[in-house]
């Protein structure tokens, strides 16, 4: 659900901003403007980057952020959400591929990043689920609740890993 709600920017565009193409495109820039930021940030900070917290921060962040967009209705809040939606998006992106070839076995780790790949096919059956549902109680509406799902799910995970003792203060450091 998350990152499915790209589908539905043009209609939010169109519909929540009254705007047209050209708002389509701000938003989108803010986006990929948040996504460059984060990247570089976390280039520069090299290994004091901890990725089995920050995946979370980023997951969780993104989620919350989502949820927000779906209360905005003007181009600037819209903007300035979708470039921390672009960062956040690194962050778990960048955080996730870490831990996953980090924890995984030599013998398995291609098989692990394929499954991996797995979500690229997924994004697309969730964006025709939030068209469906946007069809239904709106743009607005649909982008707030998936936003509420990914933090409901997102906590749910990490507070298992934690209480489990998967994630813990010495738990997977990129100097690993």
């Amino acid at each position: 659900f998350g990152t499915s709600f790209e589908a539905l920017l043009p209609a939010f565009a169109d519909d929540v901003l009254t705007g047209g193409v050209t708002t389509y495109s701000r938003i989108l820039l803010a986006e990929g403007i948040g996504g460059i930021c984060a990247t570089l940030t976390i280039a520069l900070l090299g290994t004091r980057v901890r990725p089995s917290y920050n995946v979370f921060v980023g997951v969780i962040g993104f989620g919350i952020t989502l949820a927000a967009l779906g209360l905005v209705s003007t181009v600037v809040m819209a903007m300035i959400l979708l470039a921390c939606l672009g960062g956040l998006r690194v962050v778990f992106g960048t955080m996730n591929t870490t831990m996953m070839q980090t924890l995984s076995e030599d013998q398995y780790r291609g098989r692990v990043m394929s499954l991996h790949q797995l979500t690229w096919g997924s994004t697309a059956i969730g964006s025709l689920m939030m068209g469906a549902l946007a069809e239904g109680i709106g743009v607005s509406l649909t982008i707030g609740i998936c936003g509420i799902i990914v933090v409901l799910f997102a906590s749910s995970v990490a507070i298992w890993m934690f209480r489990n003792g998967y994630v813990n203060s010495r738990s997977v450091s990129v100097e690993e």
